[in-house]
């Protein structure tokens, strides 16, 4: 549950506090924010250089004033991370859509060119969109898989990154493997076949340009990595949701 009804009627972020109340699970991605990610933290450090950099002095102030007012009070740094968020959101959601079968006229003509080539190649080889956005269950944690494809016999877990840096080789970072790890030791099932983990990267500068890379994990190393994590998580907040009694009824 990413989002609870506020007091005044809107929707807000969800809680530690509201998870305790309502006995709810960790996300995968809750769990993930628990390691150091120096991608992105390098990332914020430039923005917060270039927010320096580019904003100019008011009056007299002097340097610290400029500092602060910049970085801790209008914060303008943090308005790139927002619209790259946006931007990650709004082509989830597109992807979301066209594998639902929606009308192209639904999705905002700008992201086509973004997304109708990943959606062709990720079909390309004969895989059937199974489930989009679909929430999936583990063992004292959850999360929302992008999409699970099914061909032959063989499931497809996918996991989409939007990037505006240049795309990778391989797979980048060891919190996108524990993160497909995660969604794959959640969906399998006893009498269940085999399963492929793909992460699909998307260039939001170049239209068009994206990479599909397969993540393996054939020792477990990263499913054993993610658990170690989310005993850590667990620990660290003392809060795990599957020591929670059900209150019995009279």
């Amino acid at each position: 549950m990413h989002e609870v009804p506020a007091k005044d009627g809107t929707m807000r972020p969800t809680t530690l506090r509201d998870a305790r109340k309502m006995g709810l699970l960790p996300s995968v991605t809750t769990v993930l924010r628990s390691i150091a990610r120096p991608d992105l933290e390098h990332w914020k450090i430039e923005q917060a250089c270039l927010a320096v950099l580019t904003s100019p002095l008011i009056g007299d102030e002097s340097l610290d004033e400029f500092v602060h007012r910049v970085l801790r009070v209008e914060r303008v740094q943090d308005q790139e991370a927002q619209k790259a968020m946006d931007r990650g959101t709004q082509i989830h959601a597109a992807l979301e859509n066209w594998f639902s079968g929606k009308p192209r006229e639904e999705i905002a003509p700008e992201l086509i060119p973004l997304i109708q080539p990943v959606a062709e190649a990720i079909v390309a080889g004969g895989d059937k969109a199974l489930l989009k956005e679909t929430v999936l269950v583990g063992s004292g944690y959850a999360g929302r898989c992008d999409l699970i494809t099914l061909n032959h016999g063989t499931y497809t877990i996918w996991d989409y990154k939007t990037t505006s840096s240049k795309l990778p080789d391989k797979v980048p970072w060891n919190e996108h493997r524990m993160q497909l790890s995660a969604y794959e030791h959640a969906f399998l099932r006893p009498g269940f076949p085999g399963s492929k983990m793909k992460n699909v990267y998307i260039s939001t500068t170049t239209l068009g340009e994206f990479k599909i890379l397969e993540h393996e994990d054939t020792d477990g190393r990263y499913s054993r990595a993610f658990m170690a994590l989310l005993n850590y998580w667990q620990a660290i907040n003392d809060y795990n949701p599957c020591d929670i009694q059900p209150t019995k009824s009279e």
